[in-house]
């Protein structure tokens, strides 16, 4: 009996693949949605591990950029900090890696790269909150 499960995908809108393999997928991905300079976004740990080196690798006929500066409960300083990685690499698109934290942080990048104000500007619940745009 393995104990390796397969690939999963979920999309809503988003897409997420996930599991044994998944990390394979990625090129063919990037490539359909025309990305070219894809900043790739995790947390402290996981961008230590042995097999990172090697996801970024995979992505050798890209021009990539890593912002591993989220750790714990993700903050707005993080946001602001891979927003300036974004911006700097003129980044088209996002790659999440990791768990809760680094995927929390890379949609509020994504959504800052393209919107004007602050973060909380857009928080669902708040009273003038900014609608959100499809960019």
């Amino acid at each position: 009996m393995s104990t390796v499960s397969p690939v999963h995908t979920y999309s809503f809108p988003t897409k997420i693949h996930f599991g044994a393999g998944s990390r394979s997928m990625l090129p063919d991905t990037l490539a359909t949605l025309g990305l070219q300079r894809p900043l790739v976004v995790s947390d402290r740990d996981v961008s230590q591990l042995p097999w990172f080196p090697a996801l970024v690798d995979l992505l050798g006929d890209f021009k990539v950029s890593t912002f591993s500066g989220v750790w714990g409960n993700p903050v707005v300083s993080q946001v602001d900090a891979g927003l300036v990685v974004y911006r700097e690499h003129q980044a088209d698109g996002i790659v999440a890696v990791g768990g809760g934290a680094p995927m929390d942080v890379a949609k509020a990048i994504a959504l800052m790269a393209y919107h004007p104000g602050h973060l909380f500007d857009y928080e669902d619940g708040h009273p003038e909150a900014r609608p959100v745009d499809q960019a």
